[in-house]
């Protein structure tokens, strides 16, 4: 069984041999952002590391401090 009630896939990032994964998913009627890195096993399926659900009542703003630190970086 599905640790999530419900999942959407919004997009994945390549990084390395592994894939950064953004999801949109619920749980008991609460929404999340999902932001969390795969890995792929021996057998080619794969499996979460670590990552963070955000809560949607944040997930914007710190969306927003992210662009803010990646514009930053590139300076």
């Amino acid at each position: 069984m599905a640790f999530w009630d419900e999942e959407k896939t919004m997009g994945e990032v390549p990084k390395g041999r592994d894939v950064v994964q953004v999801r949109l998913v619920s749980r008991r009627g609460k929404r999340y952002v999902d932001v969390r890195s795969f890995w792929e096993d021996g057998n080619g399926e794969r499996k979460p590391g670590k990552g963070i659900a955000l809560p949607n009542e944040i997930a914007g703003r710190v969306a927003d401090l992210i662009k803010e630190a990646a514009k930053l970086a590139e300076e």
